[in-house]
This record gives structure tokens, sequence and C-alpha cells, in this order.
């Protein structure tokens, strides 16, 4: 278990006797003394054990104060005598350790380099701090709250008060002179909500600040963790859903519990961060794109972004923007710049039709082309350099993966802007959007036979299987290959090939021919996303009366390369 450390410097000078009064004390409560540090420890050192310790430093010329009893009054000229704070402190009976501790004076910067190390050399891991920085040397305070932060990260102390017995406020009441101790806890905390918020802005880290709400025991801080876990996780359903940031904004920005001066404008300058999310709003995720530049979530940003696009689309057109089959849909159709005639239609019929009313509904969306460029910008490389670790032939800087992404959300943005305000200034384009013109085909499914085999010679059998998957099949002949090509010539033939079919941009290619031809040719198309199938048949063998034996195939299935 941890142990509770009490931590003082004691001064030189003759103080003089007074009642020291904490916060929530009655007067009759209290005892009159010489030294703030006897006050603090009735107060606060009473549940302290063995394995507990008081400390207290002193310089050689502040000896005087802890272990003599005759001491010489400057301004008189005269001894007084008074019992030093060692013997009042014995004759407190506690249960702990008391060590007094020498160092030096403090004069130069190296002598309180010294005195920071000694310090810190008696303090161990996760210790309980009470600091009392009454007296001492003037950078005392400072020299404190940098001891309390440099041990916090060294040794994971906690700091349960920093008290400061003000003799100069004293007060008389009755025949008694009272002075306060003042609780100076804030000051170190308002470091660590200083600490922990730069870490949340900068870095979208929250867990330290989380626990500092929590402290202050204010429900409902686990939003945050919520919302900083949905950004770096890339979870753009819940991003689009809003309830974490929704619930942070109110969080901040309404609580009692951020009353303190100081604290409250720190909650008030991060809730501001949350302005604009808003429920199931798929725009949340262009604002989490922003929260991702400012915080330096470059692969995050990049994600969130790209998901954006398909998700932006499918809202306008009041589908399902989780829906997979969609989000295909849309991100091919704007991979290839919204080009209808180039997208490849599903080979079933219903899902051919369903894509063929997708993209009437898309190509509708005011600026849809300068939206599709911009897809093509975010998706082209970048995202890939930061999602394979840089494995490629010329992988981009930190810096320029940053500058970029802040160029191409600038970019972005313009453009939903402008689709925003055509929306807006334009009552019932989102009604005509989501128009479906029943009866429209623009596509037809089809397959092409690239192979020695004409489909006019196909059996019946195989050609309905064909026309079952694909409603028609086109001829492309196969070429001849002589067998002494060239490795060169057969690759000229195959990008000749390639394009042939890509200009065609059938729904699959029937592939049977010269074996290295076909083999380079159906790896390329299948590169592109162009199926390839081959027939199957059954080898049907027979023998006449003159022994003549013949062979029949039959067709039995297609099967995919």
């Amino acid at each position: 278990m941890s142990r509770k450390v009490f931590l003082s410097f004691l001064g030189n000078s003759i103080y003089e006797e007074t009642n020291y009064i904490a916060k929530d004390q009655k007067e009759v409560e209290v005892f009159p003394t010489r030294f703030i540090q006897e006050a603090l420890i009735r107060n606060f050192c009473k549940d302290f054990h063995e394995k507990d310790q008081i400390l207290i430093f002193t310089t050689k010329g502040a000896l005087a104060n802890w272990e003599e009893e005759k001491h010489f009054n400057q301004k008189n000229q005269k001894i007084i005598l008074y019992s030093p704070l060692r013997k009042r402190l014995e004759d407190l009976h506690l249960n702990c350790s008391i060590e007094n501790v020498q160092i030096e004076d403090g004069k130069s910067p190296e002598e309180l380099w010294n005195i920071f190390i000694k310090v810190f050399n008696k303090i161990r891991e996760k210790d309980e701090i009470i600091f009392d920085i009454t007296h001492g040397f003037r950078s005392l305070p400072m020299f404190n709250m940098v001891l309390i932060n440099y041990a916090k990260l060294l040794k994971d102390i906690s700091v349960s008060g920093i008290y400061y017995g003000n003799y100069e406020a004293r007060y008389e009441s009755g025949d008694k002179t009272f002075s306060p101790i003042w609780d100076l806890i804030d000051f170190a905390e308002l470091q660590e909500w200083a600490n922990a918020t730069q870490l949340f802005f900068r870095a979208g880290y929250s867990n330290s600040l989380v626990n500092l709400i929590k402290k202050r025991g204010v429900e409902g801080a686990v939003s945050i963790n919520s919302f900083c876990q949905e950004i770096l996780a890339n979870r753009c359903i819940s991003i689009n859903l809003g309830a974490s940031a929704i619930a942070v904004r109110n969080l901040l920005n309404t609580s009692s519990s951020f009353t303190h001066p100081v604290i409250n404008p720190i909650f008030k300058f991060i809730g501001s961060r949350f302005q604009g999310y808003k429920e199931q709003d798929v725009l949340n995720q262009l604002l989490s794109v922003d929260w991702c530049i400012k915080h330096k979530l470059i692969q995050q940003g990049y994600t969130i972004m790209s998901e954006f696009l398909p998700s932006y689309v499918l809202s306008i057109l009041g589908r399902d923007v989780n829906n997979k089959f969609f989000r295909n849909t849309v991100n091919g159709f704007l991979a290839i710049e919204v080009k209808k005639e180039k997208f490849r239609f599903e080979n079933e019929l219903s899902k051919g039709q369903l894509q063929n009313e997708i993209l009437d509904q898309v190509l509708k969306i005011p600026y849809i082309r300068d939206l599709a460029k911009r897809n093509r910008s975010i998706n082209a490389q970048n995202r890939d350099d930061i999602n394979h670790g840089g494995f490629r032939a010329k992988p981009k800087t930190y810096e320029e993966l940053n500058n970029e992404l802040e160029d191409k959300f600038k970019k972005l943005k313009e453009v939903v802007e402008r689709i925003e305000t055509e929306i807006e200034n334009s009552p019932g384009l989102v009604e005509e959007i989501r128009r479906i013109e029943s009866g429209k085909m623009d596509f037809s499914p089809m397959l092409l036979n690239l192979s020695n085999h004409p489909s006019s010679f196909w059996k019946k059998n195989q050609m309905d299987a064909a026309k079952e998957k694909y409603q028609s099949v086109q001829d492309l002949p196969f070429p001849q290959i002589p067998p002494d090509t060239s490795d060169e010539e057969l690759d000229k033939l195959v990008d000749e090939y390639f394009n042939k079919i890509r200009n065609i941009n059938p729904s699959a290619v029937h592939l049977m021919g010269e074996l290295t031809f076909t083999y380079r040719l159906v790896n390329r198309l299948k590169e592109v996303g162009i199926p390839c199938i081959a027939s199957t048949t059954q080898r049907m063998a027979s023998e006449d009366e003159n022994g003549k034996k013949t062979s029949v195939f039959s067709f039995v299935r297609f099967r995919p390369y």
C-alpha cells in the first residue's frame, strides 16, 4: 500500500504565536503555536500510521527552530525561550516516523537543484503527499509545483493538500489571534487540468481529462472517452449517430460542477469543439475529419473522409448508409467519375436494376462530378500509403500526408457546402433526386464469348445457362497465336484484347483458348474486377461396328476462374 507523507520547509525566523485555523474548523478546536507545521499535522496527519512519514527540511540557519529552546530576537536584542518544533511534534505522540532533512540555503540555481533532488529522493512510488509551503525560500511555490508534476510523472504520486498558513491575514476573536490556513490544492489541480486539456486538444486522448472530471463527481464523463474511441477506431456509424459528441457538449456546457472561476473557461473552450454535431447526421463525419486534422490523427482523417463520401451521397438519396451493396455501388460509381457507360453492373438482373436506379439518382445530385473528383483525389494513393505502412515505391513523408489531408479536406468541404446550399435554396430538389423513373433501363447484362467456339454453335443447354444469368451473349473471336510467338508479342496481344474488352464492358468474359494467352488475360481482367468463366464439359465416347471411336463433349456448367 502507498504511504502518506507530510512535507514541509522550516524557516529560520522567530515566529509569533497564533491559532492557525483551517477551513470548516471551529475556533475552540485549535491550539496556539508558533509553528504552522504543528497546526497542519494536528489537523491532517492524525490518521498517519507507522509506514507514514513526516519530513521537515531545514537549512543550517533553521536548525535552531528545530532543536533549540533559546532564541535570540534580533529586533529587541533579547533571548526568548520556546519549545522547538521537534519537541512540539514529539509531544503529539504520533504513530508515524519524523525525520529532519538538512538542505542547502538555496542561494544559487545549483543549490536549488540540489534541494530539488534531495526532496525528490525522499519521495517513494505512489506516495500521497501533503505539502506545507508556508515558509522557506521565495521560489518555494514554483519549486513545489515543478516538483509535484515531476514526481507525478516519475513516481506516480498523488497530492491530497497544499497548505499555506497566512499569518499576515490574522484576525482577533475574543482574546485570541487566529490565522487562516489556505488549501491551495486547486493550483496543482489546475496544472493537471491544463496538461490533460492540452493532451486532449493536441492528440485527442481523453483518459486524463476524464479522470479529473470523475474526481469532481460528475456523471457522464465516459462520453468523452466514447467520442475519442469512435474517432481513433474510425467508428463512422457511431459518429453519424452523434450521441457521444452531443453528450460531451451537454456535459461541458451545462454541468453545475464546473463553476470554478479558472477551470470553467477550460470546459467552455472544450465544449466549443463539439458544436455542430447533430443526431443521425452524416455531416458529423465531416466534422470529425476536421477534428482529426486539429489533433494530427492522419490515418483516421483519411479513412473517415473516404467513408464520408458514400455516406453523404446515400443520405441525399434517402437510402441506408450502412448497406454494403449500396455503398459499393456508390463507391464504384464515384471511382469512375460518375460515367455510367463505364460502370460494371451486377450480373443478377434484380441487383443490376437496383444499381441502375441508384446511378440515375446519383446523377441528379448537384455538383456530383465535382464530388466524384474529390473522391478520386482522396482515395488515389494516400490512404493506401498509410494503411500499408508506406511499403510502396515512393512513400510520402508525415508532413506531405498531413498537408495533403488538410488540402483535400478543404476542397471536399467546399463542394459539400455548395451542394448543401443548392439543396437548401431549391425546395423539392431532394424529392426530385429520390424519385425513381420506373421502367427505365440503361443497361443489359451481357456475356462476352472469347473462344474458338462461336456462341451460334453452342448447344441449347449452354445458351440457356448463359442467358439465364447474363441475358445475352456477344462473340469476340479468339486470336490466332502461332506456337513461335515471343513473350513480348504475346504481352502486346494481351494488352490489345484487354483494352478491347474494357471498351465493350461485359458483365463477364467466357475465355477459353491458348493457355498462356488465356492465363495472362484472365489475370489482367480480374485485376479490374471483370469476372472470367470457362465451360466445363463431360466427354461421351462411343464406338461403331467398324471399331471407329467417337467422342462427344456435352456442356455441364460455367465455372469461374
